[in-house]
């Protein structure tokens, strides 16, 4: 589990797409003690496991197994040489809770449609359309979604179109500043409002069960 708080941008060094594997680069400095094989990373905001690492002094090559269903949900099958990722290790008992429970199962992919100047904050606002999937029965306004790993707020929900304000720190901390209209993004849904849903439907249909019943 994480929290969408990124703590370091990585940098990929290769996508292997005939064996499905994915190498990153991430910096030393993203925590005090060592990354590990077996340990879950959010590579913006897919959870992937570290099958191989090479430590070197300021950085350390992290190479993962990546699935068909991840290949085909997630962002990671257009990555080349130099993409930056958003990285986020797994949290623990002791971790700071400062975003929201983030499972790192994508969703479904999102397109970028507008990056604009916020009118009356020094904020940015993204808007972005989801892809393939529907998602709209888990978006609140007010509520959070993850966007490449990242914990946002939704401001706005419009036809389709979600619309999240970001505070410059997290512009220039992530890799929201590289991206551009036309940019695929990763974009998983709140946890709790899934789950919500998931016993609504079923308390529903139960329901319906009995009155057929009598």
């Amino acid at each position: 589990m994480f929290t969408g708080i990124i703590q370091t941008i990585g940098i990929v060094r290769d996508y292997n797409a005939t064996i499905s594997t994915l190498t990153v680069e991430i910096p030393n400095s993203i925590s005090n003690t060592p990354l590990e094989i077996g340990e879950s990373i959010s590579i913006d905001g897919v959870c992937l496991t570290i099958k191989h690492l090479e430590i070197n002094t300021n950085s350390t090559l992290c190479e993962f197994q990546i699935g068909a269903q991840t290949k085909l949900v997630t962002v990671i099958s257009s990555y080349v040489s130099e993409t930056c990722v958003n990285l986020e290790r797994a949290s623990t008992i002791k971790t700071l809770f400062g975003g929201h429970i983030v499972q790192g199962h994508v969703d479904t992919t999102g397109t970028i449609t507008g990056i604009t100047n916020s009118i009356d904050s020094p904020s940015i606002e993204f808007s972005f359309k989801p892809n393939k999937v529907d998602i709209s029965p888990f978006i609140v306004v007010s509520g959070s979604i993850a966007i490449q790993g990242i914990s946002l707020t939704i401001i706005r929900y419009y036809n389709g179109e979600i619309v999240c304000s970001i505070i410059p720190h997290t512009f220039s901390c992530t890799t929201l500043q590289y991206l551009k209209i036309g940019s695929l993004v990763n974009i998983e849904v709140d946890y709790i409002g899934k789950i919500i849903l998931k016993h609504v439907n079923l308390y529903l249909e139960n329901k319906k069960n009995e009155h057929i019943s009598i």
